[in-house]
């Protein structure tokens, strides 16, 4: 049976937001006296820590359609690393929009092993001699929505994470990105090392708010004073938008 850690770790109501610094300053002192630090961000003096992903849509950007018509089943495939150890794992993700949740299944794969995933194939082991039941089923999951939408690398998206979370839960998790930046892809190349990145949303934060559950009322109260011209600030759908691949594909 699966723990309710990960059940939290995988059903969630989220919300973005696009602040800008000084709004992002101003937040810390309260989201630091509520939550606590990410172990991640805890080992480094400016609280953050790199994220790179590989996002994976089909020639006419299925998922990135489906995104901006806002359809109620959909579903995002990505590839995410941390740093250049070809020894650590990647993490195949799916993230599914289902009644107004987002639904994450997340597997460890090794990098040696991600071609044969690509190509639609279930390599063994996986990156744990012990992995769980839930993470083979989560990666069947992504093959299954990776052959169905014929989907390949099309976007590199990297930025620098600050994360809180609830300090006897996993229930509520708030997060800072900052130096968000994109680039074109053809192919999977697990590198933090970025040919020709574009800033993605200038100076700006995304802030991204993650619930399970009722959202307690001093994160309500925080995210109704922001004022924010994004509400949904996806990032791979204005990455898309910002390179113009929307314009070579066709609905």
């Amino acid at each position: 049976m699966k723990s309710s850690r990960q059940e939290l770790q995988e059903l969630r109501v989220e919300a973005k937001y696009l602040l800008s610094h000084d709004q992002a300053r101003q937040l810390r002192p309260l989201l630091r006296r509520r939550l606590a630090l990410d172990a991640h961000g805890a080992a480094h003096p400016d609280a953050g820590y790199d994220v790179h992903s590989v996002y994976l849509d089909s020639n006419r950007l299925h998922t990135y359609w489906a995104a901006l018509k806002k359809e109620k089943d959909r579903a995002k495939l990505r590839i995410r690393f941390y740093d250049d150890d070809h020894a650590a794992p990647a993490y195949v993700e799916v993230k599914t929009r289902e009644g107004g949740q987002t639904i994450k299944r997340r597997c460890p794969v090794r990098r040696d092993q991600l071609g044969a995933v690509i190509a639609g194939r279930v390599p063994g082991p996986l990156a744990s001699e012990t992995a769980p039941e839930g993470h083979s089923r989560a990666l069947q999951h992504f093959i299954g929505k990776l052959l169905k939408l014929d989907a390949g690398p099309r976007l590199h998206i990297a930025y620098r994470r600050e994360a809180y979370v609830s300090k006897n839960s996993n229930a509520v998790r708030v997060t800072l990105d900052r130096d968000v930046r994109s680039e074109p892809v053809t192919a999977l190349r697990l590198t933090t090392a970025m040919r020709n990145p574009q800033p993605l949303c200038g100076n700006n934060v995304v802030l991204e708010v993650k619930v399970t559950g009722p959202m307690p009322p001093w994160l309500r109260q925080l995210v109704a004073g922001l004022s924010s011209p994004h509400r949904r600030f996806a990032k791979y759908v204005f990455s898309v938008q910002q390179h113009g691949l929307h314009r070579q594909s066709q609905d």
